[in-house]
This record gives structure tokens, C-alpha cells and sequence, in this order.
């Protein structure tokens, strides 16, 4: 069985083993100061964090920030950045492609083919309209003029698109 250390107790200001002798306690992280000690910071950072993430219920990406600002804090007090561990974050959906700038369908409609095709394939895209409400179109539907043209699209009962 390892041998334990003997218990301080304390008496009248005073801390003893239980032998009569005064002894000094060993000095814990919990007395240092944090904003001057990098040991007592980085305990400070990792016990935030650990409250951050059960007690507080952070997300992942607000507790990566908020680390990074500390790292800030300590790094301008020159102390330096605090050790804690980042948080995994979770993949993310990719974006949606513009047209133009992906081989997408948008893409390929828009660079080739001819006019008419084009308009078909981009209607549903850029003006939001069905398949069908497409197929209805009929030439004296577009209006054209020099600067501007318009679109009337039976059944949506709406003004002209611009």
C-alpha cells in the first residue's frame, strides 16, 4: 500500500501534520492568478471550457470563438495563447452554386446552345417557374423592348415579370 501524506490541519492560523509541527501548505493552481500565471490560465481556460460545453451547452462553433478571443486577451496581456483543446465541428452542406461558375446545369445552359433553349433551361431558375408554366409559354407572352423586357406567365396571376 503507498504511503499517504499526512493530512494538514489547521489550528489557530496554523497548519500541522499532526506531529505538533507547523508545516506550510503546498501551493494549488486555485491561489495562483490567472491573468499572470500561464499555468493557472490555462487551468482557468480548460475548467471554462468544460463548463461551457456540459453546464452551458455551447455550441461548438461559439466555443472555438470565444477560445480564440481568450487567446486574444492572453496574447495582448503577453502571456501568450492558452492551451485548450479546440472543438470538432461539424461538417457543413456546400453551398449552392451560382450559375456560371459551376459545370451545374445552370452552367452549361448558359454557356452554349441557342437563345431559345438557354431561356427554357434558366426560366425555373431565375424567374421561379414550373415546368409546366415553362411549356405554356408562347412567343407573344415576351415582351422586348431596347432597354427592358417583361414576361407574362398565364396562371400565376401576377404583374409581368421584369
Amino acid at each position: 500500500m503507498p504511503a499517504r501524506e499526512p493530512r494538514l490541519y489547521h489550528q489557530g492560523g496554523k497548519h500541522h501534520k499532526g506531529d505538533g509541527k507547523q508545516h506550510q501548505l503546498p501551493e494549488r493552481v486555485e491561489s495562483r492568478d490567472p491573468l499572470t500565471d500561464p499555468v493557472a490560465r490555462d487551468g482557468a481556460v480548460r475548467d471554462w471550457r468544460a463548463w461551457a460545453k456540459t453546464t452551458a451547452r455551447l455550441q461548438p462553433a461559439t466555443i472555438n470563438n470565444t477560445l480564440a478571443a481568450i487567446d486574444d486577451f492572453y496574447t495582448r496581456r503577453g502571456l501568450g495563447s492558452a492551451t485548450a483543446r479546440r472543438e470538432a465541428l461539424p461538417g457543413r452542406a456546400p453551398r449552392r452554386s451560382r450559375p456560371g461558375t459551376s459545370p451545374g446545369i445552370c452552367g452549361r445552359w448558359s454557356t452554349g446552345g441557342s437563345t431559345r433553349n438557354t431561356v427554357v433551361a434558366l426560366l425555373p431558375f431565375y424567374a421561379g417557374l414550373r415546368i409546366g408554366e415553362v411549356g405554356g409559354l408562347d412567343v407573344t407572352d415576351v415582351f422586348l423592348s431596347a432597354r427592358k423586357g417583361s414576361l407574362r406567365v398565364p396562371g400565376k396571376h401576377r404583374s409581368p415579370a421584369p
